[in-house]
């Protein structure tokens, strides 16, 4: 059974000194997954499950088993596995609706950064490709500030998402037609097919 009681807390630190608030958690199954975010710790995570899925719909939209009576609010971040997976979209009694990140067919317009020589590089998640199962990316520049391999994560700059929630790693760099920007793609660092247990922080 999977309980809606918040996952506990710790204060840590990381090998450059930098204070993040990590929550610990577990699914029904006993995995331990580790979950950390920079700054604030006013965000509470609770823990979930999807409980209904439509197969033409797969992988644009979840219900989960949190509602308002759970205190659950429309933009909550949704997380599997310690991965942003998506945003609750609309909130019942005890359900919610939540749209993914691997929603097709729309801008996703989700404020995002990556961490390379200890800079940040802030930027926003355009759109998710189903086809070749990568988001695109763009940095505010139009150099090149990125290589394949790096990281990219929340950046906080939208109200009630944390700063550092991982998204996933850039595979490949592309111009656009005109060759005046460069679009990164990103390979989602979770994979949503099989999901099941999720976390909302509020």
């Amino acid at each position: 059974i999977v309980t809606k009681e918040s996952s506990s807390i710790n204060i840590c630190s990381d090998e450059a000194g930098n204070i993040y608030a990590a929550w610990f958690f577990s699914n029904n199954s006993g995995n331990k997954y580790l979950a950390k975010y920079n700054g604030s710790t006013n965000f509470k995570l609770l823990d979930g499950q999807i409980i209904s899925r439509n197969i033409s719909d797969w992988n644009n939209k979840v219900t989960i088993n949190l509602g308002k009576d759970d205190g659950i609010k429309v933009n909550n971040p949704v997380l599997y596995e310690g991965i942003l997976m998506g945003f609750v979209e609309k909130v019942e009694k005890n359900t919610s609706l939540v749209k993914l990140t691997t929603s097709e067919n729309i801008r996703l317009s989700i404020p995002a950064m990556a961490y390379k020589d200890n800079k940040e590089f802030n930027g926003i998640m355009l759109s998710y490709d189903a086809d070749e199962n990568v988001y695109r990316f763009k940095t505010y520049s139009n150099q090149k500030e990125l290589s394949i391999g790096n990281k990219i994560y929340t950046n906080g700059y939208t109200s009630g998402t944390p700063k550092g929630i991982e998204i996933g790693t850039v595979v490949e760099l592309e111009k656009n037609k005109n060759n005046l920007e460069i679009i990164y793609k990103v390979k989602p660092s979770a994979e949503l097919y099989d999901a099941r247990y999720i976390q909302v922080i509020k």
